[in-house]
């Protein structure tokens, strides 16, 4: 997640390929990051999703549900070099 006054970005990052995937919500809200995850997950080919310990991930259930991807949860004591 990226945030802002104006709004926020929902950023999903592929490591291996460098590329990028992005969508813009008005609110940071558990309903409105999961649906926009699953709609840009949808038809990738993706098996692991990592993503930070925000509340906004807090329906991760559903995200796993809905796309077949396993979900984990950083380690926001460790850090992460690319």
């Amino acid at each position: 997640m990226v945030y802002g006054k104006g709004g926020h970005f929902v950023l999903l990052v592929d490591r291996c390929l460098w590329c990028f995937m992005v969508m813009k919500i008005l609110k940071r809200a558990k309903q409105i990051t999961t649906d926009s995850a699953v709609k840009m997950l949808r038809g990738q080919q993706v098996r692991t999703l990592t993503v930070n310990n925000g509340v906004e991930f807090a329906d991760h259930k559903r995200i796993e549900k809905r796309t077949s991807i396993n979900l984990y949860f950083t380690d926001p004591y460790v850090l992460a070099v690319w």
